[in-house]
């Protein structure tokens, strides 16, 4: 989840006014019958985020509404999230969906018992801890969310199931107050390239229950309001509000010449007159601008401007930033486009802040050269220090907007932008940086172009022909590898792909079929794989070669998934005998568990059974889309009689992911198993399955025992020598919230550390941070005293 503290404070420092801004929203909150959704409309710099981040600082109780606003008070936003196009991950809606989700679950019990509930969904990844509290008769367990990820399901798919129907669920428990969820810069969103934003995702809202409301802000933009035409809105822009946002400023300069400590040096050196009158010229030059009137007494701080130099103040917020880089350019004796430009014109399409060795890369500027650049554009530039490393980006979106802008409004009047940077040059600059480098090795491509690469190619100022020839490049089995090195799985290609996707449909399914006829994908990935293919079809036709029999089935799938009919079973399962490719079978048996038809379960069970590995690992993923109750006994049963370690693996994850009760009775059997095979897919049922007496004090005692065991000799252990044991054991272990894990835990970090150098490093640093996650959950105080 992200911690939006900082960004909040910095949003509201030496924050003023606004009353009647909240005056409205107050009376919005108090009129149960208004619109669901208060939304917040104006120019850019009006203040927009200021005021949400104020409204925040209300409900957590670090700052408070006058009395008479009485709605306004310590509690009332349930959930909040800020957009920033600036940071990609703000505006995507996987993140804003489990950001939403956890803090939910962090304030309702029901919501996070039911969204707990979905752990056993193989697609949604979820934390819980067990949570014991007291109350009047006894004890009571409750479930505390961890951690949440939603990125292997579409964004449609993500907020119905871990937003809306456990918003369902906490309204069926009969809970009836007001829920209140706060989205700032809704505008900024619509730049997230996919094909399901945030703006959408907040429009299915419509036929929730009527307490649960919205307060929403965005610039003016088509793309966003109609969505919301029976909001009631307040545009803090409008011509009724000159007078209020003229009054607003005024006491916001006022505040800033008397209280920041480098204005009220120099302003007391003024007449008191001379002051008065740079107070009433900063605001009227100002026009209601929050951002203008911050940006140029900013400037006066740092001594960039003088208090006294007002005649000839450009007008209107483009007009100060265009005056403000002319300024910069002439004192510092600079060129526009050989020292500024390349700086600003890469951090202006950056999907993140960037290091200083990016911004050098990128630029292909001598260090000096992208040094000096950084320090006289200070005033245009914030500098964050992430771990050891300082990072720098841009210091608002109005700045990238006029950046990106062509022809900018001043007094009325379009002017041309001498300080143009066309956006697609510098996406350009990234994608050829990294695919001239990286296309015939992408092993060592690092983290940014890994993630970012394939959304600045499609932003890129490239022709067709350009375009086609760097996908050529990028989207080699050589980069799909990088990925999958770099995240442990083919979702992040897959998402690539989706993008492809919106541009080049016929590229994007030979991808997908790629992954499919590739080296063992996860089956995760390949039923998403399935998916994207069965979106594609109606703009690709025909999926693959027709002269590929492997493809010809593929495409056969696809049809009876994209055209469903009642017959759509039969035709899967005929198609299933026939293919005789394992691959094959094993994308047929996924689109028979994406069918929901349990008449598939005899078909799908007797291939669990019979067929290789990797086309019985298809059918279990199947069997578990069914969730058909009636196979629980016929797994138990033959997990019981079955002497292949491999029948009992699989057996254990199907069980698990459906929530199989009944097999309680197998997994003290599964535990004590000398193979790790077993064990895992047995700690895996364990945390699946809802905790029972002793689970807790079981897992502390082999816990206790790896501890007790020599670090050198990890043998004498078993199966639970094997680190990916361990990391599930861990896992195990924060759930129940066993009393004492905490210090159990500290530890095994202590004793993993001891071990020496692994054999497989990627274990090794899983269990690691698998460790050092549990100790920071149990740290937090949360649940019971450990």
């Amino acid at each position: 989840m992200i911690d939006f503290s900082d960004y909040i404070q910095d949003r509201t420092s030496d924050f003023t006014g606004r009353e009647w801004v909240f005056k409205s929203i107050h009376d919005w909150l108090g009129d149960p019958e208004e619109s669901r959704f208060f939304l917040i409309t104006g120019e850019p710099g009006s203040g927009k985020t200021a005021i949400a981040a104020r409204l925040k600082q209300f409900s957590d109780g670090t700052e408070t509404a006058s009395q008479k606003l009485n709605h306004l008070k310590p509690g009332l936003i349930s959930a909040a999230h800020f957009c920033s196009a600036r940071d990609r991950r703000w505006i995507n809606p996987h993140t804003f969906t489990e950001s939403l989700a956890l803090q939910l679950s962090a304030l309702y019990p029901e919501f996070a018992k039911a969204l707990a509930e979905k752990s056993g969904e193989r697609q949604i990844r979820i934390e819980v801890t067990q949570q014991v509290g007291s109350v009047a008769s006894g004890q009571v367990a409750g479930v505390i969310i961890k951690n949440l990820d939603v990125s292997a399901i579409s964004p449609e798919d993500a907020f119905i199931r871990v937003v809306r129907e456990p918003i369902e669920a906490l309204f069926s428990s009969g809970f009836d107050k007001s829920v209140i969820i706060l989205v700032d810069a809704l505008d900024e969103t619509i730049l997230y390239s996919g094909k399901v934003g945030i703006v959408s995702l907040l429009a299915q809202a419509e036929n929730l229950s009527e307490r649960i409301r919205f307060i929403l802000t965005s610039r003016r933009d088509e793309r966003v309001e109609k969505e919301f035409l029976d909001a009631e809105g307040l545009f803090l822009s409008g011509e009724e509000y000159n007078s209020r946002n003229f009054e607003d400023i005024e006491v916001y300069v006022n505040k800033r010449l008397k209280h920041d400590e480098k204005l009220s040096s120099q302003a007391s050196e003024l007449p008191r007159k001379q002051v008065n009158e740079l107070v009433t010229t900063i605001t009227s030059k100002a026009d209601g601008n929050f951002q203008y009137v911050g940006f140029l007494l900013d400037s006066m701080a740092r001594g960039q401007r003088s208090l006294t130099e007002l005649e000839g103040l450009p007008e209107g917020l483009d007009g100060l930033y265009h005056d403000s880089v002319g300024r910069l350019t002439t004192v510092a004796e600079k060129n526009w486009l050989r020292d500024f430009a390349p700086t600003l014109g890469l951090l202006s399409v950056a999907q993140e802040d960037l290091t200083f060795s990016q911004i050098q890369s990128f630029t292909e500027q001598t260090e000096s050269t992208v040094w000096s650049a950084l320090g006289d554009l200070q005033q245009f530039i914030e500098e964050r220090t992430i771990g050891d490393e300082k990072r720098f980006g841009l210091f608002h979106q109005s700045f990238i907007d006029f950046l990106h802008r062509r022809e900018m409004a001043i007094k009325k009047k379009t002017r041309r932008n001498s300080y143009y940077l066309p956006p697609g040059e510098w996406h350009s600059r990234i994608a050829n940086y990294y695919w001239a480098k990286f296309h015939e090795g992408w092993e060592g491509c690092d983290d940014y172009g890994l993630t970012y690469l394939i959304e600045h190619a499609l932003a890129a100022d490239f022709d067709a022909e350009t375009r086609a020839e760097v996908f050529d490049r990028i989207l080699t089995d050589g980069y799909m590898q990088a990925l999958l090195d770099h995240s442990g799985w083919h979702l992040p290609f897959l998402e690539d792909l989706q993008l492809v996707a919106t541009v080049d449909p016929l590229r994007a399914a030979g991808l997908c079929l790629k992954i499919i006829e590739g080296n063992r994908p996860n089956s995760l990935v390949l039923q998403r794989s399935l998916r994207l293919l069965v979106e594609l079809r109606s703009n690709s036709g025909r999926i693959g070669n027709a002269r590929s029999s492997t493809h010809r089935a593929i495409d056969a799938v696809t049809r009876f998934l994209a055209e469903p009919s009642p017959d759509a079973n039969r035709q899967l399962t005929k198609l299933l005998k026939k293919a005789k490719n394992p691959r094959v079978k094993g994308v047929i048996a996924l689109a028979l568990g994406e069918t929901g038809s349990r008449q598939a379960a005899p078909d799908l069970l007797n291939m669990l059974k019979t067929a290789r590995r990797q086309g019985s690992w298809a059918a279990a993923d199947a069997l578990i889309a069914l969730n058909d109750p009636a196979i629980i006994s016929e797994l138990v049963t033959w997990y019981q009689e079955t002497e292949s370690a491999a029948d009992k693996e699989r057996i254990l994850y199907i069980l698990g992911w459906m929530h199989a009760e009944e097999a309680r009775n197998i997994l003290p059997e599964a535990l004590k198993s000398s193979r790790a095979v077993i064990v895992r897919p047995a700690l895996d049922l364990m945390w699946l399955l809802q905790p029972a007496a002793g689970d807790g004090a079981y897992l502390i005692g082999q816990l206790q025992q790896i501890l007790e065991s020599d670090p050198k000799k990890p043998e004498k252990l078993g199966p639970w020598s094997d680190e990916r044991v361990q990391k599930r054991l861990v896992r195990a272990v924060v759930k129940t919230g066993e009393t004492g894990a905490l210090g159990y835990l500290k530890r095994l970090q202590e004793h993993v550390a001891s071990r020496g150098e692994p054999k497989d490093l990627k274990k090794r640093k899983k269990l690691m941070e698998s460790i050092d996650g549990a100790i920071r959950d149990l740290g937090r105080g949360e649940g019971p005293e450990r």
